[in-house]
């Protein structure tokens, strides 16, 4: 079901408002994005998160907009009548996965272990190094990154940059949660090494 926001938001017509995710793939032609947006903004829809990247498909693009409504069934029926879009999609939670990716630049001052920890008990990378901040990311549920943002916003946050939800629906193959990392890369493959790098800059 799409997430129910807060009681005290209802539309024109008394129904709830609640948080939709849509999935529209499209041809990569001028002026496709532009008009499937242009549909959803003439809705007066309030977008709280648009991603667009290219999918699977060769020429074609995936664009995941979460919007603030009370039904798009009207908006999902109009953007498949464009002649760019190739399918529309609403996903639930229950038939999604969702990440997003969140970069954050904190201020550790005198609590640098303590930073650290908390980046870690969220299951965030301290990727790069400062004397006086740390650049952290994380990918996760965008409900655990909004947790994230809120605890080191405690730290002394500087600078913040999220990439808002990408989405995956649940017409793949099943997924084994619980697959072992690979033991032994094949031996051609170079080795992996650390993304933590040293980063004065972010002491300035």
């Amino acid at each position: 079901m799409p997430a129910t926001l807060p009681s005290t938001a209802v539309s024109r017509r008394g129904a709830p408002i609640r948080r939709h995710t849509v999935v529209v793939q499209l041809h990569d032609r001028p002026g496709a994005l532009y008009r499937a947006i242009g549909l959803v903004r003439r809705r007066d829809y309030n977008v709280s998160s648009l991603v667009v990247g290219a999918s699977e498909q060769a020429g074609t693009s995936r664009m995941v907009i979460v919007v603030e409504a009370a039904d798009v069934e009207q908006i999902v029926q109009q953007l498949m009548r464009l002649v760019d879009v190739v399918s529309v999609s609403e996903l639930s939670l229950e038939d999604t996965l969702v990440r997003e990716t969140v970069l954050a630049v904190v201020e550790t001052g005198d609590d640098r272990a303590a930073v650290l920890v908390a980046a870690h008990d969220y299951g965030a990378r301290a990727t790069r190094h400062g004397s006086t901040r740390l650049l952290l990311e994380l990918t996760a549920e965008p409900a655990h990154v909004d947790a994230f943002v809120a605890t080191v916003r405690g730290f002394g946050l500087r600078q913040l940059a999220r990439t808002g939800p990408i989405v995956l629906g649940s017409t793949l193959d099943p997924i084994d949660g619980n697959l072992d990392p690979i033991s032994n890369p094949p031996a051609d493959l170079p080795p992996l090494s650390s993304t933590s790098t040293t980063f004065q800059e972010l002491s300035s």
